[in-house]
């Protein structure tokens, strides 16, 4: 893929759906952030299972999806030459769509999903990318972060599991990677981004060596693969001045060939530059700040 800057919009999520279907107000939200210059915007989280959704007005992406607006949203955003990409998500423990809720392990209120509910929910990723496709996106990104269930599995905090989906850092991805798998064979030629919750910041959970080692095993079926972290929901690194993810963001490009993208914490182009001219990333991510009317990159 081409971009024409290295700036992107990640996503935020704008809370504007009602029973999954985005707002028609949102198609101008979009088309209003793809003329503040940006080279690619990441739609906010669409869910892949009713089960699986994370807040009461987030869009959906499964079966029941509003294939009308979400293809004109990609539609005004292309328009300014701007990529447009969703990001497809289940909440797993965190999910607000079911009173039984699921998760990588047992917990109180969480039921653990078995291997044929992992085998159903890989088919729903792969059925939800296709839509994405289908309607002309330019990419699908997988959501691996933020405590969402991709992340549950990664996560040693919250994955007790003692099958193949569990113990080892290559089990405790093999439930994305499997996602990935059956997308590629699918869509071979479709780019495919990871949102990775690099590091969960909390006692006993991933640290930048096991995301660094995570990133490498990733690189054989995705060319781009957007860091951030914290297994209780995006979580500030305090260690880093610009960026919340600067360090993990460049540890992982200096030790890949993937494509890195970053955001959080960034607030102006020259804050945007300073760290692509640092090679700390390839694309960064800047968020709120886009939000101001007066913004403009």
């Amino acid at each position: 893929m081409e971009f024409k800057n290295n700036f992107y919009l990640p996503p935020m999520a704008k809370e504007n759906s009602i029973d999954g279907i985005p707002n028609p107000s949102l198609i101008d939200y979009y088309e209003e952030m793809a003329n503040k210059g940006f080279g690619l915007i990441v739609l906010e989280h669409a869910y892949v299972d009713v089960r699986g959704k994370a807040s009461p007005k987030q869009m959906s992406i499964d079966e029941n999806y509003d294939e009308k607006t979400l293809t004109e949203i990609r539609k005004v955003i292309q328009k300014h030459e701007v990529k447009a990409i969703m990001q497809i998500a289940h909440g797993g423990r965190n999910s607000k769509g079911s009173e039984i809720k699921f998760g990588a392990s047992e917990e109180e209120g969480v039921l653990e999903l078995s291997v044929e509910d992992i085998k159903e929910l890989e088919e729903k990723f792969l059925q939800s990318a296709i839509r994405v496709k289908n309607m002309g996106y330019d990419a699908v990104e997988i959501h691996s972060a933020h405590g969402y269930l991709l992340n549950q599995f990664f996560s040693p905090v919250t994955n007790k599991r003692n099958d193949e989906y569990g113990g080892s850092l290559e089990n405790r991805l093999r439930f994305l990677i499997e996602i990935l798998e059956k997308i590629k064979n699918e869509m071979p030629d479709y780019p495919v981004f990871v949102r990775l919750g690099a590091c969960d910041y909390v006692e006993g959970g991933n640290v930048i060596e096991d995301a660094v080692k995570a990133s490498k095993i990733l690189e054989k079926y995705i060319d781009y693969i957007d860091i951030s972290g914290g297994i209780t929901g995006f979580l500030k690194h305090s260690e880093n001045e610009l960026g919340y993810f600067t360090s993990e963001a460049k540890k992982v490009k200096d030790e890949t060939n993937l494509k890195v993208l970053m955001a959080g914490g960034i607030k102006s182009r020259e804050e945007a530059q300073k760290l692509l001219d640092e090679k700390s990333c390839d694309m960064v991510g800047i968020g709120r700040a886009a939000l101001r009317k007066d913004f403009k990159l």
